[in-house]
């Protein structure tokens, strides 16, 4: 399974939409097998999804999203996760682990 991470330097960017790169994980058996880092400037909100379609990601964990771009992701069979906000390396280790959530703010578990 593919999962990819919006990022903002070492953190879940605050908006899908405007994030500057994007983090995409293979997952094996609970397990980060790859990763690979996308720049995504200068696409528009529909070129981020159809790369995500095209790379294969299945899960997107992201900070705030629109509602178009969130219909847009479903309607391409990847889930959302979104309002996550955090460290990437924390936020992988909860997804991992089956512990993860949204988050108003850093800290709020």
């Amino acid at each position: 399974m593919k999962l990819a991470i919006p990022l903002f330097g070492p953190r879940v960017s605050p908006r899908f939409d405007y994030a500057p790169r994007l983090l995409v994980l293979s997952l094996k058996e609970g397990k980060v097998v790859s990763r690979e880092e996308i720049p995504l400037n200068p696409l528009a909100v529909w070129q981020r999804v159809e790369k995500l379609k095209e790379l294969g990601v299945k899960v997107v964990i992201c900070g705030g999203i629109d509602e178009s771009s969130k219909c847009w992701l479903v309607d391409h069979q990847i889930q959302v996760i979104p309002l996550v906000t955090g460290e990437v390396g924390r936020v992988i280790k909860d997804f991992l682990a089956g512990r993860l959530r949204a988050r108003e703010m850093d800290g709020v578990t």
